[in-house]
């Protein structure tokens, strides 16, 4: 997994997205020193298990909100 910040993400946005879209995975360190994950959807499993084994049992570990919905994109 490859380590970048938001500047980075933000300067080059469509070179990070057809790149996950081919299968990199990048976490994305933001200003306030927050990390985020920007993965394949067909890695989010995989990343799902990853984040999990990390979160305290107090945390709501389901991620099915985010995208098991019907809003309209």
């Amino acid at each position: 997994m490859i380590e970048i910040t938001e500047e980075e993400l933000e300067k080059n946005f469509e070179e990070y997205v057809e790149k996950c879209e081919s299968g990199e995975s990048y976490i994305i360190t933001r200003s306030d020193g927050r990390r985020v994950m920007m993965v394949p959807a067909k890695d989010l499993e995989d990343a799902q298990a990853c984040i999990s084994m990390n979160l305290d049992e107090q945390t709501d570990n389901d991620f099915s909100h985010y995208y098991d919905h019907d809003d309209a994109s």
